[in-house]
């Protein structure tokens, strides 16, 4: 059986505040949540161990890709930009 986190609980696995994990939601980036209810989501453990995976680095260029707007990296993407 799956194990569903609420809000407070995959903050606190992930080591966030509640606050982050509730604007990465709604603005995107985070990880993938379940709607549960109106005003209820939850968040499965393999999406947020997924999510960190996703954000493993290796060096300090890797962390300002991260950091880069989507639409950034995008365009870097489409012209073969390798960030040099």
């Amino acid at each position: 059986m799956r194990r569903i986190l609420r809000t407070r609980e995959a903050a606190q696995y992930l080591g966030i505040p509640e606050s982050t994990l509730e604007k990465q939601r709604l603005k995107g980036g985070g990880p993938h949540f379940i709607r549960l209810g109106a005003r209820a989501v939850g968040y499965d453990i393999a999406d947020l161990d997924a999510w960190l995976e996703d954000r493993r680095c290796v060096n300090a260029r890797e962390v300002q890709r991260q950091l880069e707007p989507r639409e950034e990296v995008a365009q870097r993407a489409q012209r073969g930009d390798q960030g040099r």
